[in-house]
């Protein structure tokens, strides 16, 4: 896991079946562990990236290992959820509580759902009943069949997103399986959320390199030459002021 975080340069990892009743044995150099759910057979964990403070938002209740689990943080904008279903529960991804609608969001599910929509011969209702629940949710799966590692027995877990108007899907792909499993990890990459807005070019003034010294016998000039306060009228002369002092650092303060 270490080699797949840092080969992508990943920020944020959702693991899921951790198998660890500890928090302090899941570690990932870089990452500190944002939220975890233990469990001896099943678990759920986030891991984020030093740089990248995050606040958990929401999770599911610690239960029966029989019963969904899941997490949601948020940082840099972006709401992650992380979704387990051990295979002998029920479907109840209904009870996962996404952010509002002006949120981007990432969702990372694992809920052993067949449906043709991600791959699969034939569906069954438990992948009906997902596919009806994200498009309730405004969500869009991160699905591309042109990918062959998706056609084999069991494809990776799914990944849905929801993102703001006029922004484009996100990438997803699934590379090579872990050692000696069948488990294939999914880099997902988001595109921008901020985009630079072109601007006039702005000149910058060289303060390090002005000649003060110029500029200083200048300044005293100009007072010297401001229009005498005639009728009380402290505007003109403070305009007047201000028109000297901007024309002699265009002289002396090169930019």
């Amino acid at each position: 896991m270490q080699q797949i975080a840092d080969s992508c340069n990943a920020g944020v990892a959702l693991l899921q079946e951790t198998h660890h009743l500890v928090s302090k044995s899941l570690y990932l150099a870089g990452f500190y562990l944002a939220t975890h759910q233990p469990s001896a057979t099943h678990g759920i964990a986030i891991f984020v990236r030093h740089s990248s403070p995050a606040t958990i938002t929401s999770e599911s209740t610690p239960s029966s290992v029989y019963v969904s689990q899941w997490h949601t943080i948020e940082t840099s904008g972006i709401s992650i959820t992380n979704v387990y279903c051990p295979p002998p529960a029920p479907f109840s991804v209904h009870t996962v509580q996404l952010p509002p609608a002006c949120y981007t969001v990432f969702v990372a599910v694992d809920f052993n759902c067949h449906h043709t929509s991600w791959g699969y011969s034939a569906g069954e209702e438990n992948g009906e009943a997902l596919l009806t629940w994200a498009e309730s949710s405004d969500l869009q799966l991160l699905y591309d069949p042109r990918e062959p590692r998706w056609n084999t027995t069991t494809n990776p877990d799914l990944a849905f997103a929801r993102v703001r108007v006029g922004q484009p899907l996100n990438l997803r792909n699934a590379i090579e399986p872990f050692p000696h499993t069948t488990h294939r990890p999914s880099v997902i990459a988001p595109h921008n959320l901020f985009y630079s807005l072109p601007s006039k070019p702005v000149l910058c003034w060289n303060f390090g390199k002005a000649n003060w010294n110029l500029f200083s016998k200048s300044t005293k000039e100009g007072i010297a030459h401001l229009p005498p306060l005639q009728n009380r009228d402290v505007s003109a002369v403070y305009n007047a002021f201000c028109r000297m002092l901007l024309n002699t650092a265009k002289r002396v303060v090169p930019r």
